[in-house]
């Protein structure tokens, strides 16, 4: 994805390929599919400590309530190639 710049504005509009990204919520979801897939990914670098999915769980509820202002981001694909 790559920040929308205001000259390429008109044309992605009209291709309608813009994509209103919530960048508040992103870690957050980045954070919760890593636990949802396995704790354990998520862990101290010294003693490999983890806490468990509900305590987990119970941190990301806290967070989605205190997130009052989100900010939005305008991004549009980009095609990746192989080199």
């Amino acid at each position: 994805m790559e920040p929308v710049k205001q000259s390429d504005l008109k044309g992605l509009v009209d291709r309608g390929s813009i994509l209103m990204l919530d960048v508040t919520i992103w870690g957050l979801s980045f954070v919760c599919e890593t636990i949802c897939r396995n704790p354990s990914h998520i862990s101290t670098k010294t003693g490999n400590i983890t806490l468990p999915t509900e305590m987990w769980l119970e941190i990301i509820s806290h967070v989605k309530l205190d997130t009052d202002e989100h900010v939005y981001k305008a991004v549009y694909p980009v095609d990746i190639q192989a080199a």
